[in-house]
Parts: structure tokens; sequence; C-alpha cells
């Protein structure tokens, strides 16, 4: 475990033999150049290391607010043109890396033949499946959704 200290708006590791505290996650982000972990009982509470603002929603929220993203928080009020790019870098990096993450996947979806037409010789048909039958059902009776609700007679 490693406890934090700001040297200058970049942050130096140093281990504490006694006290342990843990100021980020177990992550190599490089979001958390500029935030820690102010509430240990919730890893969501971070506070930016350039000005001291606190809020809450992780290394993401951070990088935002470092980047001067708007959408969900406001802009720190001390980081550099320098900083701010590299967390709009970073936060587009990961974008893009998601988006290819999902398209493969609806690629290897795709490419998956599901409930085809065409049967093998020896495969037989699984679409005919048996209802199972629970210990209430005894007691009720199905809907049938012909017969309207008011001309049905309850037992």
């Amino acid at each position: 475990m490693y406890c934090f200290n700001m040297i200058s708006s970049t942050a130096s590791a140093t281990v504490e033999s006694s006290n342990v505290i843990l100021h980020k996650r177990d992550s190599d982000d490089m979001g958390w150049n500029f935030g820690k972990i102010y509430d240990p009982s919730n890893k969501d509470k971070v506070e930016c290391l350039l000005c001291g603002h606190r809020m809450s929603g992780g290394v993401r929220r951070i990088k935002e607010y470092i980047a001067h993203i708007r959408d969900n928080v406001k802009a720190c009020p001390k980081s550099t043109k320098e900083e701010q790019e590299s967390c709009k870098n970073n936060i587009n990096s990961v974008k893009v890396k998601k988006m290819a993450k999902f398209e493969y996947g609806q690629d290897v979806k795709d490419s998956v033949p599901i409930g085809s037409e065409e049967k093998d010789e020896g495969q037989e048909d699984l679409t005919i499946r048996r209802k199972k039958v629970g210990p209430m059902d005894r007691h009720s009776t199905p809907i049938d959704p012909i017969i309207p609700l008011t001309l049905k007679q309850f037992r």
C-alpha cells in the first residue's frame, strides 16, 4: 500500500510501515496523477491534487475536471493546457478502445449463426421445450387470450 504526497502537481510514492493509507485505487490510470481518494469508506470520492476540490465519481470524473470537459463537472482553475490536453487525449483513447471492443463483439455475434433454418442430419430439434411445472401450477389455470377475463368463471 502506498501513501501519496503532492510535490509540484505530480504524485510521488512513499511507503509507510505503521499506518498504511491508500490514496488511489490499484490501477495505472493517468488520472491518479491528478487526484486521490479522500474517503476510504467510499472509493468514488476523489480530491483534485492541483486545487483540492472534492467530488464523487472516480478517476474519470477527475480527468474530466482537469480536462475542462463541462458535461459532468466544472473546470479545474489550476490545470495547465498540457494537463488538459493529456486528460482529453486519454479520455478519447479509452472511448476508441471501448468502441473497438464493442464492434469486435458485434462482429463475433453476427458471425455465429443462431436459429438457422438448416438442420444437420444428426441434429435433433431443440426448439421444443417442456414447460417446467412448479408447485403453484396445480392451483392456477393457463390464461387463454381468446376468452376475455370478464367471461371467465373463477373457481
